[in-house]
């Protein structure tokens, strides 16, 4: 069978800007399936961050992609997390 990622491991990146700056997110691998998503450093404001991390955050381990939908009235946070791991899982996939 073959792997859709080259190894398991923690493939870390930045994205798009959100509001304030990028935000950086390490994507675990494991067994050739994305087992979580944490955001490492980020400049919007906690509450919009604290709203991506409660609803977001799973949705990537729940639908095994980066093309997941984000939260309303924190979008760019939310578009900032999907373009970092995006990234993350391209280098995973590289």
């Amino acid at each position: 069978m073959q792997r859709t990622y080259k190894a398991d491991g923690i493939y870390t990146a930045s994205g798009d800007k959100g509001y304030r700056d990028v935000v950086t997110v390490s994507v675990t691998i494991t067994n050739d399936r994305i087992a979580s998503v944490t955001i490492d450093s980020y400049q919007d404001d906690e509450a919009y961050v604290s709203q991506v991390k409660k609803y977001v955050l799973q949705r990537f381990v729940n639908q095994q992609s980066a093309n997941v939908t984000g939260v309303s009235g924190a979008t760019y946070s939310s578009n900032a997390v999907k373009s970092a791991v995006a990234n993350a899982l391209a280098k995973a996939k590289a």
